[in-house]
């Protein structure tokens, strides 16, 4: 489906535990399959890791965790790190994601 960079896997991995941080391990492969299914669209870029951050250089977000905490976005995808085990559990899914073991 997608040959992802490095960069282009941390910023995904970034979106979804700023956007669902909260969530069961569903609610996170979800929001995964909310940007690959809009980079699939020809109403968003292509590139998933563009449409996790499209509008991040304005005001609002496509996804609200990239906004500035005044806007309603959070701190965690500027925070979390690749150690952290959340970001570890949200690579994991992206593999499944990716390899259609999770639809």
């Amino acid at each position: 489906m997608f040959e992802l960079t490095p960069e282009e896997r941390d910023i995904i991995i970034r979106t979804v535990l700023g956007e669902a941080a909260g969530e069961s391990p569903e609610g996170r492969a979800a929001v995964i399959h909310v940007i690959l299914n809009r980079a699939l669209s020809d109403r968003f870029p292509g590139n998933p890791a563009e449409v996790a951050t499209q509008g991040s250089d304005g005001r609002y977000a496509q996804f609200s965790a990239w906004n500035d905490t005044g806007s309603g976005g959070n701190r965690i995808p500027r925070t979390v790190t690749p150690e952290d085990a959340s970001y570890r559990e949200v690579s994991a899914l992206l593999d499944q994601v990716l390899g259609g073991e999770i639809p």
